[in-house]
């Protein structure tokens, strides 16, 4: 990875000495870029070879594919169980070459090499927009240093990829590279299933600025995504991802308004102040919900580009549907905001840059202090606030292995694995050669009839629990699960009468009590 920081400097080099004004300065701003593109690749590889337990989701389908095993999670299942259908499809032609690879060292790899290649065109893309170098480097600086940024490489889905498609978009939008921007902007539903709303606001602003010839663009792309559908309906029997169906059906209902607070805190504790904790409440807890709202908001109003003008209607409208409808905001949701942060570092150097030295110079020490301070905290007790609460988050994957290492495979006959059921079916699915029963409705449609637990029965702030009615009707061999999700299950009478605990591990994520195996009785 250090290789291909060398190279990305390189190319850094060479494509600034052929510009006039590019030559001053431009060995320091080459170093400057050489060490930006090294932290990607070092803080991007602390965690190899763990990634996020939602990421083996896709993983378990390349592992399928690649092994011969078919194009489902489940063999014989037709299930669209993913929502990254380029991220897939990028990951399985990395491994393709190797008889036996491991996916989440290629999604984290690809990730890292993906954030560096952003981080480039970042810099040339500030750059052409300001006029200024130093511009270009402080935005690269701002997107390479952040904690969103290595906390998504390391989680090991697409969030770099949407990242790739929102600079090449708003790049070719100022260049009137209406071919490329029209590409560009259609390929984001296949990264992301909100990305149509990306898609939908660039192509209502090209025709807006083309009109009549719109059309010229627009007729490429939209032929090869019809064409993408079509077989995408042709090998599973629909374009939905059965995850949306899933977290609409299987998930608790949050109150909009709850959910509002919710995303505007993660927005500003993922993509623009370092996560410390889950829940920090207090004047930390506040000053996160009003982060991203005001970098939003000043961003908004210093801006004065065409690029502007879809950025910030796009991630408006992103932040009232994931709030108004949607399951509790995971992490990568955020992709879409991630680059508010740089580009406001980098218009408010612009503004600087007007004024005087000692301006230059108070922005430039603001803006080392907060990323120097964001640093030690990062790299302290398990890097927790790169990795959204490592210790627990992540040891679990490794209790997962202790626990499949109980499962007694042969007691169906060697034919037949038994079934598992479990709520976290990314790392379990990606270890565990056999069926899975997702008891979240992500993989496993059997399961979406049962739906959530009656809503009498859920606790304040609670997004998601086990039926029970699930188990009963569908008998699984094997239930692996968090007791946090579980305590409805765990009070059943039917679910203690026909299954035993195997055994128990301790685990707080989420305030819970630990993980579960238990055993159906024969």
């Amino acid at each position: 990875m250090l290789a291909f920081a060398c190279v990305g400097s390189i190319i850094y080099l060479l494509r600034e000495s052929g510009r006039p004004e590019g030559a001053k300065g431009l060995p320091v701003r080459g170093a400057i870029m050489a060490t930006l593109l090294g932290f990607i690749a070092l803080a991007g590889s602390l965690q190899f070879p763990l990634c996020g337990d939602d990421s083996y989701i896709d993983f378990r389908y390349v592992k399928n594919w690649l092994s011969g095993s078919g194009i489902d999670y489940n063999p014989g299942e037709r299930v669209l169980g993913f929502t990254s259908h380029l991220h897939v499809l990028l990951l399985a032609a990395i491994g393709l070459p190797f008889r036996e690879p491991d996916v989440p060292v290629i999604a984290q790899l690809a990730n890292i090499i993906l954030s560096m290649i952003n981080c480039l065109m970042l810099a040339f893309y500030i750059r052409d927009l300001k006029g200024s170098p130093a511009a270009g480097l402080v935005g690269a600086a701002v997107y390479a240093l952040d904690p969103y940024n290595t906390q998504q490489i390391i989680f090991g889905k697409e969030t770099q990829m949407v990242v790739s498609v929102l600079i090449v978009s708003l790049w070719s939008l100022e260049k009137r590279r209406y071919h490329t921007f029209a590409w560009a902007s259609c390929l984001a539903p296949f990264i992301r299933p909100e990305g149509f709303i990306w898609s939908a606001i660039c192509l209502i602003k090209l025709a807006v600025d083309e009109k009549g010839r719109a059309w010229r663009y627009i007729i490429g792309p939209a032929l090869a995504g019809l064409t993408a559908l079509s077989v995408l309906f042709a090998l599973y029997g629909t374009i939905i991802p059965q995850g949306m169906v899933g977290k609409f059906s299987m998930f608790y209902p949050m109150p909009p308004f709850s959910m509002l607070g919710k995303c505007l805190w993660m927005t500003g504790t993922g993509a623009v102040l370092p996560r410390l904790t889950l829940n920090e409440p207090g004047l930390y807890g506040a000053l996160s919900i009003l982060a991203g709202p005001v970098c939003i908001a000043l961003f908004a109003f210093l801006a004065r580009k065409r690029s502007a003008f879809i950025y910030v209607p796009a991630i408006v409208t992103f932040l009232l549907v994931f709030a108004v409808k949607n399951p509790p905001a995971f992490g990568w949701y955020l992709c879409w905001f991630s680059l508010i942060p740089a580009f406001l570092a980098s218009e408010l150097f612009s503004r600087a840059v007007n004024f005087s030295r000692s301006a230059i110079s108070a922005f430039l020490i603001l803006t080392v202090a907060i990323l120097a301070i964001q640093q030690p905290v990062r790299l302290a007790n398990g890097i927790e606030s790169i990795t959204y609460q490592w210790n627990p988050e992540y040891h679990r994957l490794l209790q997962f292995d202790r626990l499949l290492a109980e499962i007694d495979t042969g007691r169906k006959g060697s034919a037949n694995k038994p079934v598992i059921a479990t709520p976290e079916i990314g790392y379990i699915g990606y270890r565990y050669p056999g069926p899975i029963l997702d008891l979240c409705g992500l993989v496993s449609p059997e399961v979406i009839p049962f739906g959530h637990p009656d809503l009498s029965r859920q606790a304040e702030g609670e997004a998601f629990e086990i039926n029970p009615a699930i188990i009963e009707s569908l008998k699984p061999d094997y239930v692996i699960t968090l007791e946090l999700f579980a305590r409805e299950l765990l009070a059943d009478r039917s679910f203690r009468s026909n299954y035993r605990l195997l055994d128990t591990l301790p685990n707080d994520w989420g305030g819970g009590k630990g993980v579960l195996l238990y055993e159906k009785i024969l």
